[in-house]
C-alpha cells in the first residue's frame, strides 16, 4: 500500500511542476513556501519558481500520514 502512495506522489509531483526528473527528486519541503517552490535548476542553474497547485498540496499533506517511506527519492520529495 505505501509503494501506491509513494508512485503517487512521485507521479503528482511530476504532472502538477513540470519538473525534470533531476529535479523533481530534489525537491523537499524547504523548497516549498507560501504555496510555491524555488529551486535551482541541476542543468541549467537557473533558480525557478513554481505555484504549488492545491491538487499537489494535498497529496504532499496526505504523505504525512501515509507509513514510512524507504524509497529515497520519494522520501526527498515530501520528508526533507
Amino acid at each position: 500500500m505505501a509503494h501506491r502512495h509513494q508512485e503517487r506522489v512521485w507521479l503528482a509531483v511530476l504532472l502538477y511542476t513540470d519538473l525534470r526528473r533531476g529535479d523533481a527528486v530534489r525537491l523537499g519541503r524547504q523548497d516549498i513556501r507560501h504555496g510555491v517552490a524555488t529551486l535551482r535548476s541541476e542543468k541549467t542553474g537557473v533558480t525557478v519558481t513554481i505555484p504549488i497547485l492545491p491538487v499537489l498540496d494535498e497529496v504532499l499533506k496526505s504523505r504525512a500520514h501515509a507509513p514510512t517511506s524507504h524509497s529515497s527519492a520519494v522520501r526527498t520529495l515530501v520528508h526533507s
